[in-house]
């Protein structure tokens, strides 16, 4: 026996940063982002663009319908500089889900509708001091619904 268990792509595109606080000179920066803090995703570095940055990188997560019904789940961006001996962290994101994603077809209803579009959406960072450390842009939405299949053994 065999149990379907459904799972949507989340798909952030991060495309840029502006007005980052600058925490050296000539600053090469990248975006780590997730949804689980076990498994990261990491943007190319931008060697030019130092305290606007563009890195326009695709990050996909999968996340299951309880990931999605949740208040608290949050894609989390972090942007770092890189450094020679260790990296900076020059501010963090984070994005409610929630405020991403359309709400219940109905008040009543457990599944999200499915969303196929990408929405733009422009959110500010916090610094490591907790300043307001600029803006990041970003392309976001779900895509498709997919199942994974599981499968129960009995012992006998």
């Amino acid at each position: 026996m065999s149990i379907l268990k459904p799972f949507q792509l989340l798909e952030i595109n991060i495309i840029s940063a502006q007005d980052l606080e600058p925490v050296s000179k000539k600053m090469k920066t990248y975006a780590v982002a997730w949804v689980n803090r076990h498994r990261k995703l990491s943007s190319r570095v931008d060697s030019e663009g130092n305290t606007n940055p563009t890195w326009n990188d695709k990050f996909v997560f999968r996340v299951d319908e309880e990931f999605l019904r949740q208040d608290t789940s949050a894609v989390m961006i972090e942007i770092y500089a890189a450094r020679w001996f260790r990296n900076t962290l020059v501010g963090t994101v984070r994005i409610l889900v929630g405020n991403l994603i359309p709400p219940p077809a109905h008040p009543h209803s457990r599944h999200r509708q499915r969303y196929g579009g990408m929405r733009f959406c422009c959110t500010s960072g916090t610094s490591t001091i907790g300043t307001t450390a600029g803006n990041i842009e970003y392309w976001c939405g779900l895509t498709g619904q997919f199942y994974e299949e599981h499968a129960i053994v009995h012992t006998t």
